[in-house]
C-alpha cells in the first residue's frame, strides 16, 4: 500500500515577489505473498524564492 500526502504554502512578500513552501511525504510497503519486501519512507521539503517582472 502507498500513501502520498502533499502540502504547499505560498506568500506574497511584495509585488512580484513570492516565497513558497512545499512538503511532500511519501509511504511505501512493498508485499508480494503477504511477505513485505521494502520499507521506504521519504519526506522532501522544497523552498523557493520566486521574482517575476
Amino acid at each position: 500500500m502507498q500513501k502520498q500526502v502533499a502540502v504547499c504554502i505560498g506568500h506574497d512578500i511584495a509585488r512580484d515577489l513570492s516565497l513558497n513552501l512545499s512538503i511532500n511525504g511519501e509511504d511505501t510497503d512493498i508485499n508480494i505473498g503477504g511477505i513485505i519486501l521494502n520499507t521506504t519512507d521519504k519526506i522532501k521539503g522544497i523552498v523557493s524564492l520566486r521574482n517575476s517582472f
